[in-house]
């Protein structure tokens, strides 16, 4: 079985009054829930998932010049997942950008819900990181 991810950026201009008048409780395409959405899968079938609150989250990678970085980023919502092969794949989220999410373990199953308000980058796909915790050496 898939995991899927779907993580929503929350329009803070939503109106659920409109949406209630107008739409019968439901978004209209002038009047969004979501500002935008990312889906995707984890392809291979995921044994266990661990939940880490205000966690590090260890951003490494290589520069342009192949030069290898390394940085820490703290206050990190982490879920780690371990498939059949104890192979682990992290999906991380600073927690001041976080409104809520929900994780079901059975149905393979995770949404995750980002405040508008709160800038953030997402360098690679399933890590999105608060701006003022980004690091200041990658950003140009």
């Amino acid at each position: 079985m898939k995991f899927k991810v779907h993580v929503y950026m929350l329009n803070n201009d939503f109106s659920q009054e409109h949406a209630d008048a107008q739409h019968e409780g439901k978004e209209s395409e002038n009047n969004r829930y979501h500002d935008w959405e990312d889906e995707f899968d984890i392809l291979s079938k995921v044994n266990n998932v661990e939940t880490t609150r205000y966690g590090i989250y260890n951003l490494v990678g290589n520069l342009p010049d192949d030069k290898e970085f390394s940085y820490q980023i703290d206050n990190m919502l982490i879920f780690q997942l371990e498939d059949q092969e104890s192979k682990i794949t992290q999906l991380a989220f600073s927690e001041q950008i976080i409104d809520s999410y929900m994780l079901d373990r059975d149905a393979g199953k995770l949404q995750v819900y980002i405040r508008e308000d709160e800038p953030h980058s997402n360098p690679i796909p399933g890590i999105y990181i608060a701006s003022h915790s980004f690091p200041k050496e990658l950003i140009d």
